[in-house]
């Protein structure tokens, strides 16, 4: 019995360690699997997953972002939503749909469709491949080019506003930025286009974009330009901009231009703003024009510093925000001789006035006169019209009223030459 009994003790207890040993091993695959899909939704984040949206099998990186939320990865899912570059694009990211198939189907992009999957691999195969922005390698051919390529690798992976910026702002290379540029072209919605591109109209950095044209150079302030103000770039169609926001652009561009037109003529005179020298700026952030003092040189060549006389505030600007005082003031304004001359030129004016009234009322009247001579010819004609019309009705009635006269003296004298003839005759009888 002593020993059943052992026996018995023995197998509860390797029951009960079996038992909580089952417990802790479930408890340890719980735990394992939340954190794999954890770090399986925090890598479909960071990598984007829009792979599966380009190829059209699958949602886009905002969508994924939900989707890894829900499993469990809220936090990361929240950050990663707010930090990626806002996208309104279609499953082709805007591009024409043959196009957007070519770029699927060429080797090159299947070779660094899985070889590339991060930003920074991407940016150096752009610094190394990249040597035109042609959408295609020939005008001839359908081959897409190396640079639609990798800006479409960059689409399907989802990028960060803060990877967009660096890839306008990259040092290293022109063509880093001009991918950047055709990015933001593409699948930036239209409201926020210009908070994008405002920054770089005026940038004087050279880049060759056509391969067929190697010795066509081109700005990245004439680049932003024709993204903007051209329906294409290079063959390939850019996505439409409403009528509003396309004319809202094209005044900006104008104003861009004239501060570069202002920026290279102060450039030029930039030994007029000294110190001390009353001009008025345009204020960085509402872009409005304000009264100026010029406290001296700024950081680069192109930048004087300023400080705003109503308000106090210090700034760096453009040489082509600024203007001098008195050429504000051009036009003739308050006192003095700009008063005498504002009045001659009031004389002036009103003179000119008085004889364009006379030559007009002069003009009108001669006018007068002539369409009333007209008229009177017009009239004159027609009556002379009517009546050489009546005229030659009478004389036609008058030549058949003769010829009828004609006809009957005709037939008066037939009638008495037989009268005659019979007499005779008669006469002859007798």
């Amino acid at each position: 019995q002593v020993q059943g009994r052992r026996q018995r003790r023995r197998g509860r207890s390797s029951c009960g360690d079996s038992a909580a040993a089952a417990a802790a091993a479930g408890y340890a695959r719980r735990a394992m699997s939340r954190a794999a899909e954890q770090r399986k939704a925090k890598y479909q984040i960071r990598a984007g997953v829009a792979r599966a949206r380009a190829l059209g099998q699958g949602p886009g990186p905002a969508s994924w972002a939900g989707n890894a939320g829900e499993r469990g990865g809220a936090q990361g899912a929240a950050v990663a939503r707010e930090n990626l570059f806002a996208m309104k694009a279609d499953a082709n990211f805007n591009l024409n749909p043959l196009l957007a198939t070519n770029i699927r189907n060429s080797d090159y992009f299947r070779s660094i469709e899985r070889k590339l999957t991060t930003f920074q691999q991407v940016v150096d195969e752009i610094y190394y491949r990249v040597a035109y922005l042609d959408p295609l390698t020939s005008s001839r051919g359908h081959q897409p080019s190396t640079a639609f390529c990798l800006m479409f690798q960059l689409c399907c992976l989802g990028v960060s506003t803060k990877q967009v910026q660096c890839l306008l702002d990259h040092v290293d290379s022109p063509f880093i930025r001009g991918v950047g540029l055709l990015l933001v072209r593409f699948t930036c919605p239209p409201d926020d286009l210009w908070d994008w591109l405002s920054p770089y109209v005026l940038d004087d950095e050279v880049v060759k974009p056509e391969r067929e044209r190697p010795g066509r150079e081109m700005t990245i302030g004439a680049m932003v330009e024709q993204l903007i103000e051209s329906p294409k770039w290079l063959g390939a169609q850019l996505p439409r901009l409403p009528r509003r926001i396309e004319t809202e652009l094209r005044v900006q561009i104008l104003r861009a231009r004239a501060e570069k037109e202002r920026l290279a003529e102060n450039l030029r005179r930039r030994h007029l703003f000294q110190a001390g020298v009353e001009v008025s700026a345009k204020f960085s952030e509402d872009g409005k024009w304000y009264d100026a003092v010029v406290d001296g040189p700024g950081d680069a060549e192109e930048l004087v510093a300023v400080t705003y006389t109503a308000y106090g505030n210090h700034e760096q600007v453009s040489l082509g925000a600024v203007r001098l005082r008195n050429e504000r003031s051009k036009s003739p304004s308050r006192g003095g001789r700009r008063s005498r001359s504002r009045n001659g030129s009031r004389g002036r004016s009103s003179h000119s006035r008085r004889r364009s009234r006379s030559r007009s009322r002069s003009d009108s009247r001669s006018r007068c006169r002539r369409s009333r001579s007209r008229s009177r010819r017009r009239r004159s004609r027609s009556r002379s019209y009517g009546r050489g019309r009546d005229g030659d009705r009478d004389r036609d009635q008058d030549r058949d009223r003769d010829r009828d006269r004609d006809r009957d003296r005709d037939r008066d004298g037939d009638r008495d030459r037989r009268r005659d003839r019979d007499r005779d005759r008669d006469r002859d009888r007798d």
